[in-house]
């Protein structure tokens, strides 16, 4: 599989920007040398458990996803989107925004996060944070039904957020 980039290392414990150019829509843009050993990158995903060697407490210095949340945005991005194997967080404009992961069946868990994020800012050109954080969870949803891409009809997506997402 070829990468689409590279990332210079330049000493451990620094972040570095994973993509220079595509740092405003870049989830959370960064990998760090990190203590799962040396030289090793670890991508900003939150799947594993959240002890003291998770990447949202290196990264954050904190466990609890809200108050890291809070404390990325902080430091400047607008909009923080946090994924996890459950669901995603998102904090825009001083507000928390949650939804979970209802899959029928899990099958595919590979390019969650991706298609999570994907999603979530494709919506949120036309929508609210809240409205794009629903919409990325439903796509992701049904992406974790199949292996691959997400290869559903919108529909579909609408159809869910419909059943599972309504209030």
């Amino acid at each position: 599989m070829p990468r689409p980039y590279r990332t210079h290392l330049t000493s451990p414990g620094q972040a570095v920007p994973a993509h220079p150019t595509r740092g405003r829509l870049a989830r959370l843009g960064t990998r760090r040398l990190s203590s799962y050993g040396r030289g090793t990158l670890r991508r900003f995903d939150q799947d594993d458990s959240l002890d003291h060697r998770s990447p949202l407490v290196m990264l954050a210095g904190q466990a609890d996803m809200h108050l890291a949340a809070r404390m990325l945005a902080g430091l400047g991005p607008g909009e923080v989107v946090l994924t996890h194997r459950d669901g995603l967080l998102v904090h825009a404009n001083g507000q928390s925004h949650e939804a979970g992961f209802f899959p029928a069946e899990l099958i595919g868990r590979s390019g969650r996060g991706d298609t999570c994020l994907a999603a979530y800012v494709s919506r949120r050109l036309s929508s609210s944070p809240a409205e794009a954080t629903v919409w990325a969870a439903a796509v992701t949803s049904l992406k974790m039904e199949a292996e691959g891409p997400f290869r559903r009809d919108i529909r579909e997506v609408e159809d869910l957020v419909r059943r599972r997402y309504s209030q």
